[in-house]
């Protein structure tokens, strides 16, 4: 294993996945640090915000629940956005003593 800040494993995760990944490896007997970090994008971050909103529409899309209309306007309200949060979690797993 990589060692870093001396540690043998650092897991990074985010949304609901990542609290799934927290609690399944603290039932495999890892101790398990959570820690909210979310990303704050401002005006300098505007293509990625667009890239980030333009992802989540497609995969909105794909899902067949949304009409095409309410996603357009959805993708247009966003691409006029200078702020945006997105929520994140850090994991760290750190195997028992």
């Amino acid at each position: 294993m990589t060692r870093a800040a001396g540690y043998d494993t650092i897991i990074v995760g985010a949304g609901s996945a990542g609290c799934v990944l927290a609690a399944r490896l603290s039932e495999a007997g890892f101790e398990v640090k959570t820690a909210k970090s979310p990303w704050r994008l401002g005006p300098d971050d505007h293509k990625l915000m667009v890239s980030n909103a333009v992802g989540i529409a497609n995969a909105a899309q794909e899902t067949g629940q949304l009409s095409e209309i309410d996603l357009a306007g959805w993708l247009a309200f966003r691409r006029q956005g200078a702020r945006c949060t997105i929520g994140h979690i850090d994991i760290l797993a750190l195997p028992s003593a």
